[in-house]
């Protein structure tokens, strides 16, 4: 039997599959607006980016020691306003798909 799965914060270890799963996406289309894949620097510019303490973590979710999924929120809009706004986004690997760890992401995300 399978471990359970484990959400928890990305460290700078993880980027190199965060990169892979994100450019899956890329390349399948429809859920992200980049076009070409990202390069490992671009992830971890994107990764130093989020502050966990300010309300932006990027978590991983992994099993048996693998990282399947990852997501992020993000802020959304840099104004006054939006301080209290912020998009949500996750990423599943693809061979890990239909198994309902998108879902887990979400529900820990919020």
């Amino acid at each position: 039997m399978s471990a359970t799965p484990r959400i928890r914060l990305c460290r700078r270890g993880d980027l190199e599959a965060v990169t892979a799963i994100y450019n899956q996406a890329v390349m399948d289309g429809g859920s992200t607006a980049d076009t070409a894949p990202v390069s490992l620097d671009q992830r971890l510019q994107w990764w130093l980016g989020h502050e966990p303490d300010q309300g932006h973590p990027v978590l991983v979710l992994e099993q048996e020691g693998k990282v399947l999924a990852f997501g992020s929120l993000s802020a959304y809009y840099d104004r006054p306003g939006y301080q209290e706004t912020c998009e949500l986004g996750y990423y599943v690997d693809r061979d890990s798909r239909g198994r309902g760890l998108g879902a887990l992401m979400v529900h820990s995300l919020l």
